[in-house]
């Protein structure tokens, strides 16, 4: 659709899936707007499509889930290269919220501090053999660096970036990079000088350069996404175990490692998916409220597990979710459960159900406003639910409820309706424990 149809009908119709709330496809959607703005580049200066589309690119840096974080960012970096001479970008920029505006500053601050520190990268090393090709071997440069060789090292990286460059539109910048790295290895053995500059393009974090491990990052990534199983299975037995052994540069940039699982998570293969599953696993008993910062990427990932097809996979899935909810603040697991469970798939819901009632208690006890706010109203919509499982886990949800909160479930509470309140105390009179009864018994 993008390489065919016209710019402004590919970009209605990819505005108007957006608008539905289920995160894969919002996930799709960022990254095929991602690709056609990409496609479109200088055409965005001065055009009404500009106009629909930043807000939106503009709303999805602020999702929760690692992919159209990703795309997004990459878009908003493209609309800021082709249009900060014209003024749009800051016109547009200026109408949004404070918040965003915070945000969409950021992620130009991150890229300024990448580009500010020197960084070898396959079209610069590209666009340096071009510019001497012509000049003779032996001739001085005009920088006063050392004649120039019969052989280039950089021949290597000249094959990755023709490789990289042959890709659709739309792939992340960091594969291109990717692919420079494989040819400077083959190149040369005195590369590591180079793999640590591309590394820091990756915005690993601090504490990189100092450990010689860190090396494999770049080529960790590269693996973790091929298309090949055995390789995307040995990426991430070999990514677990550096996480473990790395725990100072885990713990700096927690959320880039846990960005590489989160796709490994859903893989087709089931190998794969249980290797990504046992690592999130060691890493949560390792880290704990570490995950914090990710735990809303992570979650939902895990959770899409618990419906899958494998046994093995969705006992797995339930003991990882029941290792975060035990090293992870309740109250941080709130809004990710929550969201799991309404736009989650269906199979799903009994175990979240019973996940989230297991932390009614310890959010209780610190945050009761959560309950209102995100429990309360998640029971409330699945009373519509005709499956009996789902039925029986959300009543025991709303009975727990009711013996944390009392009556402030009903009484003064704007989020609950008079029907919602009758159909709740319905429930609730409905599963209290029986009381024994002196019938039947004899007194002498």
């Amino acid at each position: 659709m993008i390489e065919n149809c016209s710019e402004g009908r590919t970009l209605g119709a990819l505005l108007h899936a957006n608008s539905s709330k289920n995160p894969l496809i919002r996930a799709k959607v960022a990254s095929y707007l991602c690709a056609l703005v990409e496609s479109m580049g200088p055409k965005l200066c001065n055009s009404k499509d500009l106009e629909r589309l930043f807000p939106v690119v503009v709303q999805f840096l602020s999702e929760g889930s690692a992919e159209p974080r990703q795309a997004g960012r990459r878009a908003m970096l493209e609309i800021h290269m082709v249009t900060k001479g014209s003024g749009d970008f800051d016109r547009l920029l200026r109408r949004c919220a404070e918040a965003d505006i915070r945000v969409v500053e950021k992620v130009l601050a991150q890229e300024k501090a990448m580009n500010s520190t020197f960084a070898v990268t396959p079209s610069s090393l590209l666009k340096t053999m071009r510019s001497t090709s012509d000049r003779p071997v032996g001739e001085e440069r005009s920088d006063g660096r050392p004649p120039r060789g019969r052989r280039s090292t950089y021949a290597g990286a000249a094959q990755g970036e023709e490789k990289g460059a042959s890709r659709t539109v739309g792939k992340a910048t960091v594969e291109l990079q990717l692919e420079g790295v494989e040819g400077i290895e083959r190149s040369s053995s005195s590369s590591s000088n180079q793999r640590k500059s591309i590394a820091s393009r990756v915005d690993v974090g601090k504490g990189w350069a100092e450990s010689p491990a860190m090396d494999r990052v770049p080529l960790i990534a590269s693996s973790i996404n091929s298309n090949d199983f055995r390789s995307r299975y040995d990426a991430v037995n070999e990514l677990t175990e550096l996480i473990l052994r790395e725990k100072q540069v885990f713990q700096a940039r927690a959320s880039y490692f846990v960005d590489m699982f989160i796709g490994r998570l859903g893989d087709n293969n089931v190998k794969v998916a249980l290797a990504a599953l046992q690592g999130v696993d060691r890493v949560v008993e390792a880290y704990g409220n570490v995950l914090e910062s990710s735990a809303a990427v992570l979650v939902p990932a895990v959770c899409t597990n618990l419906s899958n097809t494998s046994p093995q996979i969705r006992t797995l899935a339930s003991n990882v979710l029941e290792s975060i909810c035990s090293c992870v603040d309740p109250s941080v697991l709130a809004q990710p459960l929550c969201s799991s469970l309404e736009f989650g798939n269906q199979r799903a819901r009994p175990a979240l159900l019973e996940r989230m009632r297991e932390l009614v208690p310890s959010i209780g006890a610190k945050k009761p406003q959560l309950l209102h706010k995100l429990f309360l109203q998640s029971a409330i919509k699945m009373l519509d639910e005709h499956k009996s499982d789902v039925r029986t886990a959300n009543a025991a949800l709303v009975v727990e409820l009711y013996n944390v909160l009392g009556d402030s479930m009903f009484n003064g509470n704007p989020r609950v309706s008079d029907k919602n309140a009758s159909r709740l105390r319905e429930i609730i009179a409905n599963n209290k424990p029986s009381q024994p009864t002196l019938t039947g018994l004899q007194f002498y």
